[in-house]
């Protein structure tokens, strides 16, 4: 499957917690007749493959834990064996530095979208869309692996600025093209 991967265009997105990464992997992927491959719908399903109840703060946990046990490449190459390969792949979920690495060593022809949205607008989000408390929310956002998501941002090929989802997917797939 290796030899397949890097001859297909795999698009990232990276961005904090409530910025909007499955909003916009679910449009470009309509878009662009992609497949929309999840880093952490693959952590949640591991999840209850190990009787682990998937609150936020344990997918995080279990996240690192398994970049930890697999290394990066190993835990990517897991993650795109779990779904169909497809010409144009939109990998939501992008967290740290180590798994873009590793997915451009899989796929030289990827390209990382950072989306660089307002902490109160993220703020916003979590408390409506997950109906999560403020503590709960710091919580999430104070774990390892939230504050070195905006390392990512001087690795990405298109960084997003605050727009509505419209705005950002036309950005997005016009800087796609130019790419």
């Amino acid at each position: 499957m290796q030899n397949l991967i890097a001859s297909f265009r795999i698009i990232g997105i990276a961005g904090q917690i409530g910025s909007g990464k499955t909003s916009l992997a679910l449009e470009l992927c309509k878009r662009l007749n992609a497949k929309k491959v999840s880093f952490g719908d693959f952590v949640r399903s591991e999840a209850i493959r190990r009787n682990i109840i998937p609150t936020r703060f344990a997918l995080q946990e279990l996240g690192e834990t398994l970049i930890a046990e697999l290394g990066p490449y190993d835990f990517v190459q897991r993650v795109l064996d779990s779904t169909d390969i497809h010409p144009i792949m939109v990998l939501d979920g992008v967290r740290h530095i180590e798994i873009w690495q590793a997915i451009r060593s899989l796929a030289p022809r990827s390209l990382l979208i950072y989306l660089d949205i307002k902490e109160a607008t993220r703020l916003d989000r979590l408390r409506s869309r997950d109906n999560l408390s403020d503590c709960s929310i710091k919580r999430a956002m104070l774990h390892t692996m939230e504050v070195n998501i905006p390392k990512l941002k001087d690795l990405a090929d298109i960084v997003l600025l605050e727009s509505p989802l419209e705005e950002m997917v036309f950005e997005a797939l016009s800087r796609i093209e130019q790419l």
